[in-house]
């Protein structure tokens, strides 16, 4: 199916979440700009609906398991229309894929020829995943951002914070991640409203949230190379000199299948750093980030 909805009522989802320690009903603003169209070339959009995004080395896309592209299927890159479209010719599903929502949710399509004019990412390490402040989700479904929503087929992109893990551990271990959609009130707050929840009131209009087809997206990070952020001399904008990369932290599972991408609902994410072995035997050692 084109998107993986999560059909999870607030008592019983206040079951399977683990929420981590932080600031209770508190309306975080974002201090640095998004990421600019160029910087997102790399995601892609398949014939099937789909979102995924190339990997480093440009040979490669990373999707969900759920929705992957299918041998023969094509993939597009909207953000940079001089580059055509690319064939798939192979799919690997990551081990353990079985069908089941938000376990092992994960896809590497191989495509014909390496793309050369558009830009590849690497895998976010754990630690950078946990460390970054912020998260920017993408894709091409019908989402958008509270001040800026956008149709189903549209590149969107917009802040959000991973609020929690999936739970048991036994089952999901530490490769699902849960956000919600926040707004500023404590109605849209779902994550926080739950039993021993903390979650902020989100990031104000640049709160960002999935649609359908979404599925198989990606959600970054923004870490800097060498450990060394450079600014540009008015300090409001990250340096574009290449300081900075983005790298994939998830690829987008599933959506609350009762509110979606209106405020209050919730997504997940697969984790990728779980799986770094496993796609840079496929994929080769350049996609893994120090």
């Amino acid at each position: 199916m084109a998107w993986r909805r999560l059909a999870l009522g607030l008592a019983a989802a206040s079951t399977l979440f683990c929420l981590p320690a932080r600031a209770v009903l508190t309306l975080e603003q974002a201090s640095e700009p998004a990421a600019t169209l160029e910087e997102l070339a790399g995601v892609a959009r398949l014939d099937n609906g789909c979102s995924a995004v190339l990997l480093a080395g440009g040979r490669h896309l990373l999707g969900a398991a759920h929705c992957a592209g299918a041998p023969g299927a094509e993939a597009r890159f909207p953000a940079r229309p001089s580059q055509g479209p690319v064939r798939i010719v192979s799919v690997a599903l990551a081990p353990g894929w079985a069908g089941t929502v938000a376990q092992q949710d994960l896809s590497l399509m191989t495509l014909e020829a390496p793309v050369t004019g558009v830009p590849g990412y690497r895998l976010a390490t754990m630690a950078r995943v946990e460390a970054a402040p912020w998260v920017l989700v993408t894709g091409f479904g019908a989402g958008g951002t509270l001040a800026r929503p956008e149709p189903a087929g549209q590149l969107h992109w917009g802040r959000n914070k991973y609020d929690a893990r999936m739970t048991p551990a036994a089952i999901y271990g530490n490769r699902v991640a849960l956000f919600d959609f926040d707004d500023g009130s404590v109605g849209a707050n779902t994550l926080g409203r739950m039993p021993g929840g903390r979650s902020s009131l989100g990031l104000g209009a640049d709160e960002a949230m999935l649609g359908a087809q979404d599925s198989g997206g990606p959600t970054l990070v923004q870490v800097a190379r060498a450990d060394a952020i450079q600014r540009s001399p008015d300090a409001t904008r990250p340096s574009r000199s290449g300081a900075l990369e983005w790298q994939v932290a998830g690829i987008h599972a599933a959506v609350d299948a009762r509110r979606g991408s209106r405020p209050g609902g919730l997504a997940l994410d697969t984790l990728v750093a779980p799986y770094g072995e496993w796609l840079a035997s496929i994929a080769g050692p350049q996609v893994l980030a120090p």
